[in-house]
């Protein structure tokens, strides 16, 4: 039998999970013309996967781990503001699409950007806490 640290098993979940998000991908790409139902459905679903990960888990094991809770708030400020810039921003140059684009828009540049610390959260939270990285990777997936 293999055995593995959890750095190898955040690397190995942190693989399924971008492997999850292709496949993901390929099937929108394939499957041109989603319904707005199925659209507004799937983005609603990806922001409660995520916003849920982060209150019950990531939070948590931060804290855990050391953080403390001013740096948390802090970080979570960054974040919560960088989205309503992109919102005002998105605004400013008065995007024409349907409301429905426009929240498209918005989620999909939200994600891009928290895509980049994305790829290392599996790994990390594995490292400190394994059911903590586990429920990561499921939810990027």
């Amino acid at each position: 039998m293999i055995n593995l640290d959890n750095n190898q098993i955040g690397f190995l979940l942190s693989v399924f999970a971008a492997l999850a998000t292709m496949l993901g991908w390929l099937i929108v790409a394939i499957k041109k013309n989603l319904s707005n139902y199925l659209i507004a459905i799937a983005l609603l679903f990806a922001a409660t996967a995520m916003i849920v990960v982060s209150i019950f888990e990531l939070i948590p094991t931060a804290n855990t781990a050391g953080l403390d809770f001013a740096s948390i708030t802090l970080w979570l400020a960054i974040g919560a503001a960088t989205v309503l810039l992109l919102r005002l921003g998105a605004e400013k140059l008065e995007m024409s699409g349907s409301k429905l684009e426009n929240s498209a828009i918005l989620v999909a540049a939200a994600l891009t950007l928290h895509n980049f610390p994305e790829g290392s959260v599996a790994i990390s939270t594995t490292i400190v806490d394994f059911q903590s990285g586990l429920i990561s990777a499921l939810a990027i997936s």
